[in-house]
């Protein structure tokens, strides 16, 4: 692919922001438009970045010829109807994490993807830094051993007046679909299989959706995992990898991983730091464009296979609790 490659964006909010910041540092790639329900947040938006078109519309981003790729990032209840859209008018899908609200949804939008031979990647994006490539393969090869339990916690503490998303039903809300799918994610990369026992608890607010859990995962080898995840609280925020010849710490989100910390059972401690691109959300849209021009349709850092045994964990989760969305 020659030319550069044309964004388009659909959504103005937290995430749109942080993809636009990190974009402008990919050689390569321009924003060409932004669209939100919202026509002047979409012209604010587009002001920030300095983009040259924008619309109080996604259909009217969308219809538009000159854009390559589109990045969903509208709330996880419009990820299968946005996400349909673009692939019905020809563009390629960058949709945001999680890609849909369940695993059925999402087997959807893939479907659709392979039926047109459009590219279609979940923006998990810590998959795609360096770090979390690094510490996979450490795992991988066998540094610490055996694998007996990976642990995270996710937290930030969010107001319901002001993170009406986060809160809502409607938009698909609560800690487990915004951030505990990361440490989902997470255990998934470490183990690459499917929990065989899941059990969990889950604080629910009075909007009817899970602000603080701690969901348990347990896989066929005995392996554990241990997920804790909040929207209410301002939790030590950690990731840790137990072997059995020693353990790795990623210390912070796990989400924007730079460094982790490798102690043996025998050897020395040691600390691995790496370099992001931009603000770290770059490193997905370059795995876009190197996927694109290499005339690929899935990416293998992020296997869509691997974006649906996400959600079917979720899904299993979310029965436990009795936690469904409208649109399911």
């Amino acid at each position: 692919m020659a030319h550069r490659l044309g964004w388009g964006i659909l959504g103005t909010g937290k995430a749109a922001h942080l993809f636009a910041e990190g974009l402008s540092a990919v050689e390569g790639a321009e924003i060409r438009a932004v669209a939100s329900r919202s026509g002047q947040r979409a012209a604010d938006f587009a002001r920030e970045f300095s983009v040259p078109r924008h619309y109080g519309s996604y259909e009217a981003l969308i219809e538009r010829n000159d854009i390559d790729v589109v990045y969903v990032a509208t709330p996880h209840s419009d990820h299968l109807s946005n996400t349909l859209a673009c692939l019905d008018h020809g563009r390629h899908v960058l949709c945001e994490k999680p890609m849909a609200l369940n695993a059925r949804q999402a087997t959807e939008m893939i479907g659709a993807a392979r039926r047109k031979k459009l590219f279609l990647m979940e923006a998990m994006w810590m998959l795609t830094l360096p770090a979390m490539q690094k510490l996979r393969e450490m795992v991988r090869l066998g540094y610490i051993g055996e694998i007996r339990l990976v642990r995270t916690v996710y937290s930030f503490s969010a107001e319901p007046g002001l993170h009406k998303r986060l809160f809502s039903l409607d938009c698909g809300g609560g800690a487990l679909m915004d951030i505990g799918v990361y440490g989902i994610a997470f255990a998934q990369r470490i183990f690459g299989q499917i929990p065989v026992e899941i059990a969990g608890l889950a604080d629910m607010g009075e909007s009817g959706v899970d602000e603080r859990s701690i969901v348990n995962l347990r896989y066929d080898n005995g392996a554990l995992a241990n997920i804790l995840s909040s929207i209410r609280d301002d939790w030590n925020m950690e990731g840790v990898i137990q072997g059995s010849e020693g353990f790795i710490r990623v210390p912070g989100k796990i989400s924007r991983i730079k460094e982790f910390v490798l102690t043996p059972v025998r050897g020395q401690v040691q600390r691995f730091r790496f370099d992001t691109l931009g603000n770290g959300y770059s490193h997905e849209a370059v795995e876009v464009g190197r996927c694109l021009r290499e005339g690929k349709l899935e990416s293998e850092v992020v296997p869509l296979e691997e974006s649906i045994t996400v959600l079917q964990t979720m899904d299993r989760i979310r029965e436990l609790w009795n936690l469904r969305f409208p649109g399911e």
